[in-house]
Protein backbone atom coordinates (compact mmCIF):
# COMPACT_ATOMS: atom_id res chain seq x y z
CA UNK A 1 0.00 0.00 0.00
CA UNK A 2 2.82 2.40 0.84
CA UNK A 3 4.45 1.89 -2.56
CA UNK A 4 1.07 2.20 -4.32
CA UNK A 5 0.28 5.51 -2.59
CA UNK A 6 3.79 6.87 -3.14
CA UNK A 7 3.59 6.13 -6.86
CA UNK A 8 0.10 7.59 -7.08
CA UNK A 9 1.10 10.82 -5.34
CA UNK A 10 4.20 11.14 -7.51
CA UNK A 11 2.10 10.71 -10.66
CA UNK A 12 -0.38 13.35 -9.50
CA UNK A 13 2.40 15.78 -8.64
CA UNK A 14 4.47 15.44 -11.79
CA UNK A 15 2.12 14.30 -14.54
CA UNK A 16 -1.31 15.65 -13.73
CA UNK A 17 -2.37 15.34 -17.39
CA UNK A 18 -2.26 11.52 -17.05
CA UNK A 19 -4.96 11.58 -14.38
CA UNK A 20 -8.10 10.82 -16.35
CA UNK A 21 -11.40 9.27 -15.26
CA UNK A 22 -10.20 5.85 -16.39
CA UNK A 23 -6.94 6.29 -14.47
CA UNK A 24 -8.86 7.28 -11.33
CA UNK A 25 -11.22 4.31 -11.65
CA UNK A 26 -8.29 1.91 -12.13
CA UNK A 27 -6.43 3.30 -9.12
CA UNK A 28 -9.55 3.11 -6.93
CA UNK A 29 -9.99 -0.53 -7.95
CA UNK A 30 -6.34 -1.25 -7.21
CA UNK A 31 -6.71 0.42 -3.78
CA UNK A 32 -9.76 -1.79 -3.09
CA UNK A 33 -7.85 -4.92 -4.13
CA UNK A 34 -5.02 -4.11 -1.73
CA UNK A 35 -7.48 -3.51 1.11
CA UNK A 36 -9.32 -6.76 0.30
CA UNK A 37 -6.01 -8.63 0.37
CA UNK A 38 -5.18 -7.12 3.77
CA UNK A 39 -8.62 -7.99 5.18
CA UNK A 40 -8.25 -11.60 3.97
CA UNK A 41 -4.79 -11.79 5.56
CA UNK A 42 -6.19 -10.56 8.87
CA UNK A 43 -8.98 -13.15 8.66
CA UNK A 44 -6.36 -15.89 8.30
CA UNK A 45 -4.01 -14.42 10.89
CA UNK A 46 -5.95 -12.20 13.32
CA UNK A 47 -4.02 -9.42 15.05
CA UNK A 48 -2.72 -10.01 18.55
CA UNK A 49 -4.32 -8.23 21.44
CA UNK A 50 -1.34 -5.95 22.06
CA UNK A 51 -0.46 -5.19 18.41
CA UNK A 52 -3.66 -4.14 16.59
CA UNK A 53 -2.09 -1.15 14.80
CA UNK A 54 -1.95 -2.64 11.30
CA UNK A 55 -5.44 -4.07 11.62
CA UNK A 56 -6.85 -0.74 12.82
CA UNK A 57 -5.09 1.05 9.95
CA UNK A 58 -6.61 -1.41 7.48
CA UNK A 59 -10.11 -0.77 8.86
CA UNK A 60 -9.63 3.01 8.68
CA UNK A 61 -8.28 2.87 5.14
CA UNK A 62 -11.24 0.76 4.08
CA UNK A 63 -13.75 3.05 5.80
CA UNK A 64 -12.24 6.33 4.53
CA UNK A 65 -11.24 5.22 1.02
CA UNK A 66 -12.94 8.18 -0.66
CA UNK A 67 -11.19 10.62 1.70
CA UNK A 68 -7.77 9.07 1.10
CA UNK A 69 -8.15 9.30 -2.68
CA UNK A 70 -9.93 12.67 -2.79
CA UNK A 71 -6.85 14.38 -4.24
CA UNK A 72 -7.31 12.32 -7.43
CA UNK A 73 -10.67 13.83 -8.30
CA UNK A 74 -9.93 17.33 -7.00
CA UNK A 75 -6.47 18.63 -7.94
CA UNK A 76 -6.87 21.69 -5.70
CA UNK A 77 -6.83 19.42 -2.63
CA UNK A 78 -3.42 18.66 -1.22
CA UNK A 79 -2.54 14.98 -0.84
CA UNK A 80 -0.98 15.50 2.60
CA UNK A 81 -2.16 17.19 5.74
CA UNK A 82 1.17 18.85 6.52
CA UNK A 83 -0.29 22.35 6.45
CA UNK A 84 -3.01 21.39 8.91
CA UNK A 85 -0.50 19.81 11.25
CA UNK A 86 1.83 22.81 11.10
CA UNK A 87 -1.03 25.17 11.92
CA UNK A 88 -2.26 22.93 14.73
CA UNK A 89 1.23 22.81 16.25
CA UNK A 90 0.92 26.45 17.32
CA UNK A 91 -2.22 25.70 19.27
CA UNK A 92 -0.62 22.65 20.90
CA UNK A 93 2.34 24.77 22.01
CA UNK A 94 -0.05 27.31 23.50
CA UNK A 95 -1.91 24.50 25.25
CA UNK A 96 1.32 23.15 26.79
CA UNK A 97 2.12 26.54 28.29
CA UNK A 98 0.62 27.51 31.61
CA UNK A 99 -2.71 28.42 30.04
CA UNK A 100 -5.95 27.61 31.75
CA UNK A 101 -9.27 27.72 30.01
CA UNK A 102 -12.21 28.31 32.30
CA UNK A 103 -14.84 27.41 29.73
CA UNK A 104 -15.34 25.93 26.29
CA UNK A 105 -16.23 29.40 25.03
CA UNK A 106 -12.74 30.72 25.82
CA UNK A 107 -11.20 27.84 23.83
CA UNK A 108 -13.47 28.73 20.92
CA UNK A 109 -12.37 32.39 21.14
CA UNK A 110 -8.71 31.39 21.04
CA UNK A 111 -9.27 29.07 18.07
CA UNK A 112 -11.23 31.74 16.20
CA UNK A 113 -8.56 34.37 16.80
CA UNK A 114 -5.71 32.09 15.82
CA UNK A 115 -7.50 30.92 12.68
CA UNK A 116 -8.23 34.50 11.58
CA UNK A 117 -4.67 35.59 12.17
CA UNK A 118 -3.07 32.53 10.56
CA UNK A 119 -5.37 32.60 7.54
CA UNK A 120 -4.56 36.21 6.83
CA UNK A 121 -0.85 35.69 7.48
CA UNK A 122 -0.85 33.00 4.77
CA UNK A 123 -2.22 35.54 2.30
CA UNK A 124 0.39 38.14 3.34
CA UNK A 125 -2.29 40.46 4.64
CA UNK A 126 -1.51 43.15 7.18
CA UNK A 127 -2.33 41.38 10.43
CA UNK A 128 -2.72 44.61 12.39
CA UNK A 129 -5.33 45.99 9.97
CA UNK A 130 -7.17 42.68 9.83
CA UNK A 131 -7.22 42.42 13.63
CA UNK A 132 -8.41 46.00 13.93
CA UNK A 133 -11.18 45.34 11.39
CA UNK A 134 -12.33 42.06 12.97
CA UNK A 135 -12.31 43.19 16.58
CA UNK A 136 -13.81 46.64 16.09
Amino acid sequence: MKEFLSTLIHTCKTERNLVTKDFIRDKENEYSKIITLAVNEYLLHPPRKYFPDGFNLCKRMNKYKSNHLLFLRHPEIDYTNNLSERLLRKFKRKQLQAVTFRSIKSIEYLCDCMSILESNRLYDANIFQISQHVFS
